[in-house]
C-alpha cells in the first residue's frame, strides 16, 4: 500500500491502542483468575511444554488451539516476561489487528472505505476501553474478527492475496474461542463459493489468474493452515481422546440446555440497535454477573433495513465490492444469531463480543454505499471543497482519537481475586523453602480465581507449583499431579482456603497459616453473618433448605442465579446489603500443610 493516507489512518487508529499498551505495561504485577493462567501458558511457549491447546473451557475441554499463546509470547518475552508484559502483548496483538483492518479496507474499497473504517474503528475503541489491552480470549478475538470479515469479503471479490489472510485469521479466531467456529465456517464457505464463481467467470479473460498464481496462493494457504493447526493436530493424534474429539463430542452429544432463539433475537435487537454496545450503548444488566440486558428484536430493524437497502443500491449500480461487503456482513449476522442461540448456560455478555465487529461493519457498509450514492450535484460540491471536507474529517478523527485514548487508558476493573492474591503472596512466599516444589490445593468455595493467581505468584517467585490432576485443562499437564513429567515429590502442600474454609481450618493440627486477607472489617463480617442468618430463615420458610445450607459458603447472588431461585421472598434491602458486602470479594487464607506421603523430605528419610 503506497497511499500515504493508508498509513496516516493506521497511525491515528494506533495511537489509543499504543497508549493503552504503555499504561497497561505499568500495571501492578498481580494476576488472578483466567489472566493468571494465560500468563503461565504464554511463558511456556518456546519451551518443552509449549502449549498445543487453547485456553480452558468451563465444559472440561480446551478451546481448539494455542495460536493466541504463540502470537503473544514473543512480545511478552521482549517486554519483560511478567504481568505487565502480558497486558501490553494484548495491546500489540490488537494494534496489529487494527492496522490490518484499515489496510484491508483500503485494499478492498479504496480511500472512502479506508476513512470510514478508520473512524468507525476509533468509535469501537471508545466502547472497548481498557479491554484493548486485555488478552483474555473472548476479548482478544474481537478486532481480528473484523479483519476476518473484510478479508472474507475481499476473497469473495476474487482477491487471492486475501485467501491466506482469511485462513490464518480465521484459524486464530476458532482456536482462541470455539464460539467463533460457526461464524468463521459460514462466512468462510460464503466467501469461498464467491471466489470459485469469480475465478470461473474470469477464465479466458485478460484479468484471469493463471495456474501459476493459483498454485502459489494455494500452496501459501495450505502452509498457513498447517502451521496454524500443527499444535492441535499433534495433541489430537498424541492423546486418546484428543481435545478436538472432546470438543466435537460435546457439541454433538451434550444435553446442556442452550439459550435458544428467543434470547438470540434479543441479542440481535440489543447489539444492532441504533445505539448498540459497540457505540457505547447499554449491554449488561447492572449487578447481573455479566448477563445480557434483554431487548426487543425489532430494535435491529433500522440497521438491518438500511443494510438491505444499501445492498439493493449496490446491486442495481453494479458495485461489486460494496455489495459483497454488505453480503458478508449480512451472512455474519445470520450466523451470529444461530451461534448465540447455541450458547449453553447463560448468555454472558463477554460471549457476545463477536457482535461488536458485526455492528461496526454493518454501519460501515451502509455509510460507504451512502457516500458512493451521493447525487452528482452534491459530489461536485464535495470536489470543489475538498480541502474543507478533508479538514472536517481530520478534526473528527482527532476528536475520536483523543476520546479513544482517554477510555483505553482509564483505570481497568480489578481482576476477581487479584486483591487477595496481592495481599497474601509475599507473606506466603516468606514462609516457604526458597525454590521449593509445592502441591497447591483449593479448599472451600470459589471460582478458583485465587488459586490460579497463587500458582502464578509462586512460579513468578521461583517456586515450582503443582496442582491437583483435575486442573489439567487449566494449568496444562506439566503443572498437574500424576501426569508424566510433572514433579512427584514435594516440600509441602499449600492450601488456598476460601470463604468459610478460612475459619474452619484454623487450629487444625499440622496446618500453619502463612497469610490471610478479608475484604470486610470485623464489624462488617459480623453484620454479614447476621444477614446470612436472616436469609437462611427465609429460605427455610420457602422450603429451600438445600439453598439455606449453602448460604455463607457461596455468594448469595451466585447461589440463587445458579439454582434458578431468584424469587424466594427475600427482603430486598437484606439482599442488596449482602450483595454489596459480598461483592467486595471472598476471604482467603494460605495454609502450609505437610507434603503428601512425606514428600521430598519423606523420600530422603525412607532412603
Amino acid at each position: 500500500m503506497r497511499d500515504p493516507l493508508t498509513w496516516l489512518v493506521a497511525a491515528v487508529v494506533a495511537v489509543p491502542i499504543v497508549a493503552a499498551g504503555v499504561v497497561a505495561h505499568g500495571r501492578p504485577d498481580v494476576l488472578a483468575s483466567d489472566m493468571a493462567l494465560i500468563n503461565l501458558r504464554i511463558g511456556d511457549v518456546f519451551g518443552p511444554d509449549t502449549p498445543l491447546l487453547g485456553p480452558f473451557s468451563r465444559f472440561d475441554w480446551n478451546h481448539p488451539g494455542p495460536l493466541m499463546f504463540w502470537v503473544l509470547a514473543p512480545v511478552w518475552r521482549v517486554l519483560g516476561s511478567d504481568a505487565g508484559a502480558m497486558w501490553a502483548a494484548g495491546a500489540v496483538a490488537n494494534l496489529v489487528a487494527a492496522v490490518g483492518l484499515v489496510v484491508m479496507a483500503r485494499r478492498l474499497g479504496g480511500r472512502p472505505l479506508l476513512v470510514i473504517t478508520g473512524l468507525a474503528t476509533l468509535v469501537l475503541l471508545i466502547g472497548t476501553g481498557t479491554l484493548v489491552a486485555d488478552p483474555w480470549n473472548p476479548y482478544l478475538a474481537m478486532l481480528p474478527f473484523a479483519v476476518f470479515l473484510l478479508a472474507a469479503a475481499a476473497v469473495a471479490t476474487g482477491d487471492l492475496v486475501a485467501v491466506p489472510v482469511a485462513v490464518g485469521v480465521g484459524s486464530l479466531l476458532v482456536q482462541t474461542h470455539v464460539g467463533y467456529a460457526l461464524l468463521v465456517g459460514v462466512v468462510g464457505v460464503w466467501s469461498a463459493a464467491w471466489l470459485v464463481v469469480v475465478v470461473w467467470r474470469r477464465r479466458g479473460k485478460a484479468d484471469a489468474p493463471g495456474w501459476k498464481r493459483l498454485g502459489v496462493v494455494g500452496a501459501v494457504t495450505v502452509v498457513v493452515a498447517l502451521a496454524a493447526w500443527s499444535g492441535p493436530l499433534v495433541e489430537q493424534f498424541g492423546n486418546d481422546p484428543g481435545n478436538l474429539t472432546l470438543v466435537f463430542e460435546y457439541f454433538t452429544t451434550s444435553d446442556e440446555p442452550t439459550v435458544g432463539s428467543a434470547e438470540a433475537l434479543s441479542a440481535l435487537g440489543r447489539q444492532l440497535s441504533p445505539v448498540g454496545p459497540w457505540l457505547g450503548g447499554a449491554e449488561e444488566v447492572p449487578g447481573s454477573a455479566a448477563l445480557m440486558e434483554p431487548a426487543p428484536w425489532w430494535w435491529a430493524l433500522p440497521a438491518l433495513g438500511l443494510l438491505a437497502a444499501s445492498m439493493v443500491v449496490a446491486w442495481r449500480r453494479q458495485w461489486r465490492e460494496p455489495l459483497l461487503v454488505g453480503g458478508t456482513v449480512a451472512v455474519g449476522i445470520a450466523a451470529a444469531v444461530v451461534a448465540t442461540s447455541q450458547i449453553t448456560g447463560f448468555a454472558f455478555v463477554y460471549l457476545l463480543r463477536f457482535w461488536w465487529p458485526l455492528g461496526m461493519l454493518c454501519w460501515v457498509s451502509i455509510v460507504w454505499v451512502a457516500t458512493l450514492a451521493v447525487p452528482t450535484r452534491w459530489a461536485s460540491v464535495v470536489r470543489d471543497h475538498t480541502r474543507a471536507f478533508a479538514s472536517a474529517v481530520a478534526v473528527m478523527g482527532a476528536v475520536l482519537m483523543i476520546g479513544a485514548s482517554v477510555t483505553t487508558t482509564a483505570e481497568p476493573a480489578e481482576l476477581p481475586g487479584a486483591a487477595a492474591v496481592g495481599a497474601v503472596a509475599d507473606g506466603m512466599a516468606a514462609g516457604l523453602t526458597p525454590g521449593g516444589t509445592y502441591l497447591v490445593e483449593p479448599v472451600g468455595w470459589s471460582l478458583f480465581g485465587e488459586l490460579f493467581g497463587i500458582v502464578d505468584a509462586l512460579e513468578s517467585r521461583g517456586f515450582t507449583p503443582v496442582a491437583d490432576a483435575r486442573f489439567t485443562i487449566h494449568f496444562a499437564p506439566n503443572r498437574t499431579e500424576g501426569v508424566a513429567g510433572a514433579p512427584t515429590t514435594f516440600d509441602g502442600t499449600i492450601l488456598v482456603a476460601t470463604s468459610r474454609a478460612t475459619t474452619d481450618l484454623l487450629g487444625t493440627p499440622g496446618l500453619v497459616a502463612l497469610a490471610s486477607w478479608d475484604p470486610l472489617t470485623p464489624n462488617e463480617r459480623a453484620e454479614v453473618e447476621a444477614l446470612w442468618n436472616e436469609v437462611r430463615a427465609a429460605l427455610g420458610a420457602a422450603g429451600r433448605d438445600d439453598l439455606a445450607a449453602q448460604v455463607g459458603d457461596v455468594p448469595l447472588e451466585t447461589l440463587l442465579m445458579a439454582r434458578g431461585a431468584e424469587d424466594v421472598g427475600l427482603d430486598p434491602d437484606t439482599r442488596g446489603r449482602i450483595d454489596a458486602l459480598e461483592g467486595r470479594g471472598i476471604p482467603v487464607t494460605i495454609f502450609l500443610a505437610p507434603a503428601p506421603d512425606g514428600g521430598a523430605r519423606g523420600e530422603e528419610r525412607r532412603r
